[in-house]
């Protein structure tokens, strides 16, 4: 069963990223990142998660594209405006029986509103090809588990199997945590910018998606997240990069180092292991690393700059955490969706 539901995975991963060549998007890797954190070997968890995931990303990226209109080039409103999608995101990820799509719809806006920052006067090119990407990788996801995943979907959602808890959402906290949370979230989102202009990070979209995503309901649970997201970079980008080097010039000899790399990090992705967070950030390091343009990769240099951006991230998120005093206390013991 791992080696069916991780070659399903790394076959959805690299359809979704084909589909991306082929429709000329600027970061295929976008929509093989969605494939992989959408895949599941239960249909009612991914088709759950598939649809929100869409819905979350053009929420989002509807509102970031308005919002960044009225703000882009007002640098202190920008902030500002980061600050209140990421509270309202993290707040509805703990609060919402539809967290996942409260956190994506979140991520999408930032994306935007980061986007102008960066390369100001392309937000509505960005908005409408990340929405596309999006698709293309849960399209991939969904299409590839209804071809080769032959298990009664009615049964799998009894069978109470390890995978359901990343099937049901996280119960909700209660508000005044939660508050406290958005604030963590609010407040790191708007001080990314800041240090990025500063210190010249790199890929800021990638700082602040990481700082979102590993931001958890306790200090013990946000850095053990933080922890295993480390890991899986390293380990992932480190995979990723040996693949680079070994020069996968042609697109079958990429392709088939693209769905095996996958494939490997997909075991511990989807397995019930309190480390199977690793699995799933490595897969996106390595993602990251083997998908950086319209074929195989040419260059490290991508890869590095967005591998250190989530290390990064991680970095901000807990140095936030420490003034806010979330630290220390037992993890959680109800896992939280994995974004």
């Amino acid at each position: 069963m791992p080696f069916h539901t991780g070659a399903i995975t790394a076959l959805a991963c690299w359809l979704a990223t084909v589909l991306a060549f082929a429709l000329h998007l600027d970061n295929p890797w976008w929509a093989a990142i969605s494939a992989w954190v959408v895949a599941n070997p239960e249909r009612h968890a991914l088709l759950e998660k598939a649809a929100n995931r869409i819905l979350g990303t053009i929420i989002g990226c509807f509102a970031g594209y308005w919002i960044t209109l009225s703000t882009e080039s007002r640098p202190v409103l920008q902030t500002t405006v980061m600050f209140g999608f990421a509270a309202v995101g993290v707040y509805g990820r703990f609060r919402s029986a539809h967290s996942y799509a409260w956190i994506i719809g979140a991520v999408g806006g930032l994306s935007i509103l980061t986007m102008s920052l960066e390369t100001p006067g392309q937000i509505l090119h960005f908005a409408v090809y990340r929405a596309a990407e999006v698709i293309c990788g849960v399209v991939a996801a969904t299409f590839t588990e209804l071809i080769f995943n032959r298990k009664n979907s009615c049964s799998d959602s009894k069978s109470g199997s390890a995978k359901s808890a990343d099937q049901k959402f996280a119960p909700t906290i209660d508000r005044p945590t939660a508050i406290r949370l958005a604030t963590i979230g609010g407040v790191t989102a708007m001080l990314i910018p800041i240090l990025w202009s500063w210190l010249n990070l790199p890929s800021l979209s990638q700082i602040v998606v990481t700082s979102l995503v590993v931001l958890d309901r306790d200090g013990a649970s946000t850095h053990f997240r933080g922890l295993q997201r480390v890991l899986g970079c390293l380990a992932g980008g480190a995979g990723g990069l040996l693949t680079i080097r070994l020069g996968p010039d042609l697109f079958f000899v990429w392709s088939i180092m693209l769905i095996a790399g996958v494939f490997l990090f997909s075991l511990i992705h989807h397995s019930t292991s309190r480390w199977a967070y690793v699995g799933t950030q490595g897969g996106v390091a390595f993602i990251l690393a083997l998908v950086t343009g319209l074929g195989p990769p040419d260059s490290i240099m991508p890869a590095v700059n967005r591998i250190a951006g989530m290390l990064c991230g991680v970095g901000i998120l807990l140095c936030v955490c420490l003034v806010f005093g979330h630290a220390g206390g037992s993890a959680s013991p109800v896992p939280t969706t994995k974004p």
